[in-house]
């Protein structure tokens, strides 16, 4: 389940509004050795997206964030990065509604934050 990068630096991009969880995959991500960074907007995302991450992690129910958009936007890009969807586990039309648009790893919250350690391999 780890994702390892094609780059010397190892990053993946949170696209989260939720201070408490965004610590928390930045937290697992540098006890793996990996660069986390939280975007919160799709010209953040757009900028991010631009230094090559291994894999975006997608809170489904980010509000204020047009999720379909943010979805295109990773998957246009080359190499396209791992896209990897979560979300409330009362929200889930906006799971059906990504699992349409073609993400293909999608877990409820409580699922996510259990194997988050594991989706980061540490760097050698």
């Amino acid at each position: 389940m780890a994702y390892p990068s094609s780059t010397k630096t190892q990053l993946a991009l949170s696209i989260c509004r939720d201070l408490i969880f965004s610590s928390k995959i930045s937290g697992a991500a540098r006890n793996a050795g990996w660069v986390s960074r939280s975007v919160r907007s799709l010209e953040d995302l757009h900028k991010g997206l631009a230094e090559k991450p291994a894999f975006v992690l997608l809170d489904l129910n980010i509000t204020g964030l047009d999720v379909a958009a943010a979805i295109s936007a990773v998957q246009a890009t080359e190499p396209a990065p791992n896209l990897i969807g979560y979300f409330s586990h009362v929200e889930t039309e906006s799971a059906r509604e990504a699992r349409r648009l073609g993400v293909g790893e999608i877990y409820a919250r409580s699922k996510f934050v259990q194997i988050l350690p594991e989706l980061f391999s540490p760097l050698e």
